[in-house]
């Protein structure tokens, strides 16, 4: 693990990190709050925000984040309304473009976290305030609540049509091929959109814990940031505790990944890295 100096993450969330690019190209891009965190292949960490985005407005409350090619998307407060923001960066340059932000219209939304571009026009967000997910055009700012009951918090046990599905602050939002993963917080699981939109439970059995175990008896302790390592275990990372969880599909399996390295006596063992392919 190498550590970036000199730069302070100032979210006191759990941020949604998404890598961007590949080859050359290839970085990592962090939203935090008021700017932009963009750490390229040799750990070099570029800040982009305001002043060197040369835009003439400020925003506040970037905390998810999406992608097409090497566009930028996020959903931020300008003047107190959300607003989708567009950012174009050029990681060689050092510089980015902010284009002028598009205010939301529709839906009411209360809190957007993380999100995906589910195509080039469209972003899937999770409202975590109204307990729902919505859909944002990305050129209109319109959005429409997808699934979920605004203001409304439900446990269903099966899975149910999007629009008959309910959510308790869902946080964490991933997509593996073509099913998306979001972490309903509150509801101490992990949820799973299926291709033909239907929603289900997928890992965790909602009672609150770090219980490994077979994926409806496995405990998950408030999951909110999700990813995928490139074994195709998605990794979850908890609000409350200091804990990793990785949840393995294939072995329909949920266990506690633990970090600690091994003994200097031990030969190191990529099995347990659940990064390793």
């Amino acid at each position: 693990m190498t550590e970036v100096p000199g730069v302070t993450i100032n979210s006191t969330r759990p941020i949604q990190m998404i890598t961007v690019g590949d080859g050359a190209l290839q970085f990592i891009a962090i939203p935090d709050g008021d700017r932009m965190l963009l750490l390229d292949s040799t750990m070099k960490l570029t800040v982009f925000d305001r002043a060197n985005m040369e835009a003439d407005f400020d925003f506040t409350d970037a905390r998810g984040l999406a992608s097409s090619g090497l566009n930028l998307y996020t959903v931020a407060k300008v003047a107190g309304v959300y607003n989708v923001l567009t950012v174009k960066p050029n990681p060689i340059s050092k510089s980015a473009t902010l284009e002028a932000p598009t205010p939301l219209t529709g839906a009411a939304v209360v809190r957007i976290g993380a999100m995906i571009a589910v195509d080039s026009s469209t972003l899937l967000a999770v409202d975590e305030g109204n307990h729902t997910l919505v859909k944002i055009n990305i050129a209109t700012g319109a959005t429409t609540v997808f699934s979920g009951q605004a203001a409304t918090v439900g446990k269903p046990a099966g899975k149910l049509p999007a629009a008959d599905f309910t959510f308790s602050e869902p946080s964490g939002l991933v997509q593996n091929a073509s099913d998306i993963y979001i972490a309903d917080t509150g509801n101490q699981r992990i949820v799973r959109l299926n291709a033909d939109d239907t929603l289900e439970p997928f890992a965790g059995s909602g009672a609150q814990g770090l219980k490994s175990g077979t994926l409806t008896a496995s405990q998950i302790e408030q999951p909110m940031s999700l990813t995928f390592g490139s074994n195709l275990r998605l990794m979850v990372c908890g609000y409350s505790r200091s804990a990793i969880q990785q949840v393995d599909p294939r072995a329909m399996k949920c266990s506690r990944w633990r970090t600690r390295p091994p003994r200097r006596s031990t030969a190191p063992d990529s099995s347990s890295n659940p990064l390793a392919s």
